[in-house]
């Protein structure tokens, strides 16, 4: 499968006039004011715990090796820390292990140092220098990370941020980079600390991971036909029943469902007629209305909620994703998608 989404995206790259899609990512929800400076730092740490396999880090505990390696790496390789004994285009990167050692403390709020033994073969012990090999870093896949929540405490931020891997166009804006060579992996919670001496304008200071996405590769979706809908679902759904003007799909692997089913429209406003009543219903829901595009969606623990009005229908849509609540920002990326590929009765919402 690696090997086809490669040929994929080279095949792409060569096909200048033709478009492609974009990568499809959530809506921002709440950001401070943290600019590109934040997104760096997360998209470093973030693409390092994805390189190292990390996927913890406990505020005041040891950096864990793999991550401390992880990010060094990165961060020669997109130039972000300074090497002073090379080109910024050399393939190998050495640099005194004393200087390196020297940086941790403005990456990481917690205490990190180079082992001995590095755990990584790309990273080599020569005397009193380290020598790291980024030629095969950030080339068949590299990892980052999208900000879609911040909010600030004083000198601390907290990020909750999608991790994705990218096998062509990194470094570029997400809306540029084809669907086709992008994959979600996981949402992961940041803390990272404002200092103005630190390299990145940030120090890490904690990290935890939410479980890995069951599909987050959204262009090997399926496009999935009702009687007069059509969407696009994960593979792992599968219809299981149909009764009475509802279709309900099943997944594979969890438990987790998606049903679509009509109600009849009241009223002269029926899609707010509907958004009182289910907010009434829920008021711990997060309500969005979109009456320009005729829905409404709403969060809850575990839910995922739409609500569309075909233009001069009589009846609505009602779109129910449920699944298990460690996996809320997996599923509610998964009902954004949901919601921008449901048409239904002549009427997209994309």
């Amino acid at each position: 499968m690696r090997r086809i989404i490669i040929t994929v995206c080279l095949f792409l790259s060569l096909c200048l006039a033709a478009p492609a899609l974009a990568a499809p990512s959530r809506d921002v929800r709440t950001l401070n004011d943290g600019g590109e400076a934040l997104e760096t730092a997360v998209s470093l740490f973030g693409g390092a715990a994805l390189l190292r396999d990390v996927y913890d880090l406990e505020e005041g505990g040891e950096v864990p090796q793999a991550l401390t390696e992880g990010v060094l790496l990165l961060g020669y390789s997109r130039s972000l820390l300074p090497n002073g004994n090379g080109s910024p285009a050399d393939a190998a990167k050495t640099v005194d292990a004393a200087a390196v050692q020297d940086l941790l403390p403005q990456l990481f709020a917690g205490p990190a140092a180079m082992g001995e033994t590095p755990s990584c073969p790309c990273i080599v012990r020569q005397g009193d220098s380290l020598v790291f090999d980024v030629s095969d870093v950030d080339t068949e896949s590299a990892g980052g990370g999208y900000v879609f929540s911040s909010w600030q405490d004083g000198k601390r931020v907290t990020v909750l941020a999608d991790l994705y891997t990218t096998i062509d166009g990194f470094g570029e804006d997400l809306d540029v980079i084809p669907e086709e060579c992008l994959t979600w992996m996981r949402t992961v919670q940041f803390v990272l600390e404002q200092d103005e001496n630190a390299l990145l304008g940030y120090r890490l200071v904690s990290m935890v991971s939410y479980p890995e996405w069951l599909e987050g590769a959204v262009s090997e979706w399926e496009l999935t036909m009702g009687e007069d809908y059509e969407v696009n679902l994960p593979t792992f759904f599968h219809l299981d029943v149909t009764d009475d003007g509802a279709d309900t799909y099943k997944a594979d692997q969890i438990d987790a469902k998606l049903t679509v089913a009509a109600l009849p429209a009241s009223g002269e406003d029926p899609l707010a007629a509907a958004l009182e009543e289910y907010a009434s219903a829920h008021p711990e829901a997060a309500i969005v209305m979109e009456a320009e595009l005729g829905h409404f969606t709403a969060e809850t623990d575990g839910a995922y909620v739409m609500y569309v009005r075909p233009e001069e229908s009589d009846t609505l849509r009602v779109v129910t994703l449920t699944f298990p609540s460690e996996r809320q920002y997996e599923f509610s990326f998964y009902g954004e998608i949901i919601r921008n590929s449901f048409y239904c009765e002549g009427m997209g919402l994309g």
